[in-house]
C-alpha cells in the first residue's frame, strides 16, 4: 500500500482550481450517500446534465479514495502548469467528451471521474516524462520514497482495472482509454501552439524524444563518418603502396639501364654480336664463334 502525495516539478501556478475540484468530487460524495434517490439524475444516465456531473460524484469509497489518491500528484502538477482556469475546462472537456463515448458503447449508468483522470495522467506523461513523484510506503515498514512517474501511472492504470473489475459503477474501459488519449494529444497541442511553456530546467516528451532522435541521427553521423574516414585511410594507403611499387619499378629499370651501358657492345667480322664489360675497352680477344682476334673498342 502507497499513497503519492508530490510531484518533483516546480509550480508555475498555485493550483487552487484542483483543490476546488477535489473539495467538489468529496462534497459530491456525501451528497450520493445522503441523497441517493435524487442524485441518480446527476449520474452519467443520458444526455442530460448528468454528463457534466457525474465525473464530480462516486458512489463506493474504495473508488472515491483511489481516485483521490491518483488524482492529487497529477492534477497538482498538470493545474500548474496550464493554470487554473485552463484545468477546469480540460477537467470538464475531458468528462463530458469521456461521457458522451460511454453512451455511444451502450454504458450503463455511472459515476466517476476516471475518465478525467486518465485525461489528466495523459497530460502528465507530456509534460513530466522524466519527474519523480514522492510516494509514502506503509510495507514493509513506513517509509518515503521517490520513484518514477511512469511506475505510478502504471499502478493508476492497475488500479482502474481493479476498480471497475471490483462492481463500481464506471464508465467503459473504451472510455478510460478515451480519455487518457485525449489528454496525451491536448497536452502534446498545448505545446506545439506554445500555449504552455516548459522552463529551462524540465523536459516535456516532446523534448525527450526530439533529443533521443537527435542523439540517434549523431550516432548515426558518426558512424558514417568514421566509415568514411576509414575508406579515406584506406585509399591513401593504396595510393601510398602503389607509390612505393611504381617508384621502385622505376628504381628497378634505371638500375637495370645502368647496368646495361657499363657493357660495351660491337660485331665481329663474321657478324657475331659481342658484349663485354666496360672495363675490357681497347683490349683484344677472340670471338666466340671465329676465334678471330678482335679489338674492344675504347680505351
Amino acid at each position: 500500500m502507497f499513497i503519492p502525495y508530490h510531484v518533483d516539478a516546480p509550480y508555475d501556478h498555485r493550483p487552487v482550481m484542483h483543490w476546488l475540484i477535489l473539495l467538489g468530487v468529496i462534497v459530491g460524495f456525501i451528497l450520493v450517500r445522503k441523497l441517493p434517490e435524487q442524485i441518480e439524475r446527476f449520474g452519467l444516465d443520458g444526455w442530460g446534465i448528468g454528463l457534466v456531473t457525474y465525473s464530480l460524484l462516486h458512489v463506493n469509497v474504495v473508488h472515491l479514495i483511489g481516485n483521490l489518491l491518483f488524482l492529487w500528484p497529477f492534477g497538482n502538477a498538470v493545474c500548474s502548469k496550464i493554470g487554473n482556469g485552463a484545468y477546469l475546462a480540460v477537467y470538464l472537456v475531458l468528462g463530458v467528451l469521456g461521457g458522451v463515448i460511454h453512451l455511444l458503447f451502450g454504458g450503463a449508468a455511472a459515476f466517476g471521474a476516471g475518465v478525467a483522470i486518465n485525461g489528466v495522467v495523459g497530460m502528465y506523461i507530456v509534460f513530466f516524462p522524466e519527474n519523480s513523484i514522492s510516494c509514502f510506503f506503509f510495507l514493509p515498514r513506513p517509509v518515503s520514497v521517490s520513484i518514477s512517474g511512469y511506475w505510478v501511472v502504471l499502478l493508476w492504470i492497475i488500479f482502474d482495472i481493479f476498480a471497475a473489475s471490483y462492481g463500481v459503477r464506471g464508465v467503459t474501459y473504451v472510455s478510460h482509454i478515451f480519455g487518457l488519449l485525449a489528454g496525451f494529444g491536448l497536452a502534446v497541442l498545448m505545446l506545439k501552439k506554445k500555449w504552455v511553456v516548459m522552463e529551462r530546467d524540465e523536459k516535456s516528451l516532446l523534448q525527450k524524444l526530439s533529443r533521443e532522435k537527435e542523439e540517434a541521427e549523431e550516432e548515426k553521423k558518426e558512424k558514417e563518418k568514421e566509415k568514411k574516414d576509414a575508406g579515406v585511410v584506406d585509399k591513401e594507403k593504396k595510393a601510398v603502396e602503389k607509390e612505393i611499387l611504381a617508384g621502385e619499378s622505376a628504381v628497378s629499370k634505371a638500375e637495370k639501364e645502368k647496368a646495361e651501358d657499363e657493357f660495351i657492345r660491337f660485331s665481329c667480322q663474321c657478324g657475331k654480336r659481342i658484349k663485354v664489360p666496360g672495363e675490357y675497352a681497347g683490349r683484344s680477344g677472340r670471338c666466340p664463334r671465329c676465334k678471330r682476334v678482335v679489338q674492344v673498342p675504347g680505351g
